[in-house]
């Protein structure tokens, strides 16, 4: 019988086979918790014929913690890799191909067991994604000269996601923990009272959360620069933005074709009845009760999270004014 060490033996052995002939830098696919970043991934790791790389930094929590480990799905704000010599040495050595802490963070679900050693010895890419690199992204992109896509989704979407999902297990709410903030993020929000305060609901920092793992990004001045932006809702209605997405990354002499998009993935899978019928970018009004999306509008607008609201797309004319280089959207 082979054992689940000689598994992992055997996966990294055809993962050290697959970074000898890979000759193109590993990409990124960056994200709130539940934003879409599996979706994409999946799509992605079969256009270009990808390994993935899951969760790194939650294989670097697994070996080190608590690395600011995550909590109910989130987490508090994750330490500056600057200051934090483990997860700066674990990032740089992830973005170099090197093999996951657990490989099992290497294996596609829907792929059988023979395919996944293939396409860990066979990948033209690697793809890093990360719901933790969000907050990571000014670093990463400083320091890891990499690049990759960062997903926007409407924070009333995530946030009706991690309810549901979080109600699934008891004592959800409870596992969240009281907010955390260093003086950095208080001084970008000097305006918002909210993070101030020293007892936040739980519904108020899920909240939070969320919109700082949006905003972060888009207000950076770096990563408005060079990061590669796409919403979620543009890339569900138009598969063709992958085409547009692979093209800036520099990976079109790579890709085998469409992308193939009608395929939940499998975090949508695990939420049963999701797709009974609804319109997945306006989930969240089966999910919240009325006062919580007020509550949820109003705390974004405290952030200047302006570009989305209780509509069902991202306003794409006010994301264009904040100055993103590389935004992908429908019509351009």
């Amino acid at each position: 019988m082979i054992t689940n060490r000689g598994i992992q033996f055997a996966a990294r052995c055809a993962w050290r086979v697959g970074s000898h002939r890979i000759n193109v830098k590993p990409m990124f696919i960056s994200g709130p918790p539940r934003s879409g970043t599996t979706w994409m991934l999946e799509v992605l790791e079969n256009k270009l014929n990808a390994r993935r790389h899951w969760e790194p930094v939650k294989g670097i929590q697994a070996k080190w913690p608590p690395v600011d480990a995550y909590v109910g799905g989130l987490r508090p704000h994750i330490t500056s890799p600057t200051d934090n010599k483990k997860l700066q040495d674990a990032l740089f050595h992830f973005f170099a191909e090197g093999a996951p802490f657990d490989m099992t963070r290497a294996r596609a679900p829907y792929m059988s067991r023979t395919k996944n050693f293939l396409r860990l010895a066979s990948a033209d890419l690697t793809i890093l994604k990360f719901t933790a690199a969000q907050r990571l992204l000014p670093f990463i992109l400083s320091n890891l000269s990499t690049q990759g896509i960062i997903i926007l989704r409407n924070p009333l979407s995530i946030i009706g996601s991690v309810k549901m999902a979080g109600k699934r297990e008891e004592g959800w709410g409870e596992r969240i923990v009281e907010q955390s903030l260093d003086d950095s993020i208080l001084e970008l929000y000097p305006n918002t009272p909210l993070l101030h305060e020293k007892h936040i609901t739980t519904f108020d920092q899920l909240v939070i959360r969320v919109i700082l793992d949006t905003v972060t990004p888009v207000f950076d001045p770096l990563c408005k620069e060079v990061g590669i932006f796409l919403p979620y809702e543009e890339a569900y209605e138009d598969p063709t933005l992958f085409d547009v997405a692979v093209e800036r990354l520099g990976l079109s002499h790579i890709s085998l074709g469409q992308a193939e998009v009608s395929r939940p993935s499998a975090t949508t899978r695990d939420e049963k009845g999701l797709l009974g019928g609804q319109i997945v970018n306006r989930s969240w009004n089966d999910r919240l009760e009325t006062h919580e999306i007020d509550r949820a509008l109003e705390i974004m607008e405290a952030f200047g999270l302006s570009f989305y609201d209780d509509a069902k797309d991202c306003k794409i004319n006010t994301l264009r004014k904040i100055g993103l280089k590389n935004l992908i959207v429908r019509g351009i």
